[in-house]
């Protein structure tokens, strides 16, 4: 995009909308995520809490290192879980679109829907 910084677009609390590409099933807790201006993100993969850090260059995005609580799930739970860890680790940009949601992508292949989750 053009003008301002894009860390703006990213900062606050954000719900998966109803999948991670082809993958996710809604459970409850809905996993989400927040981004926080210091670099930081954290949030629920639909069961664990998680922390972390994220780098962001103009509209590239990449994750660091993930830490996680490790409660018990079940199963919906722990599918969902395995799709969110291995999608954050996979996203290379981001995209919001003229309805103010934001669209992940790992290379050319969008694989995350969010949705303000203020």
């Amino acid at each position: 995009g053009c003008g301002g910084d894009p860390r703006d677009l990213l900062v606050g609390p954000m719900l998966t909308d109803s999948a991670i590409t082809g993958v996710i099933q809604m459970t409850n807790p809905v996993p989400n995520l927040t981004f926080s201006a210091d670099g930081r993100v954290f949030g629920s993969t639909g069961c664990n809490r998680f922390v972390g850090s994220y780098d962001l260059t103009g509209e590239g995005l990449r994750f660091g290192q993930l830490a996680g609580t490790r409660m018990a799930c079940n199963v919906a739970q722990s599918a969902t879980e395995a799709a969110m860890t291995t999608v954050l680790q996979a996203i290379t940009r981001f995209d919001v679109t003229d309805d103010g949601q934001v669209l992940f992508f790992a290379g050319e292949t969008q694989v995350l829907t969010t949705r303000a989750g203020r």
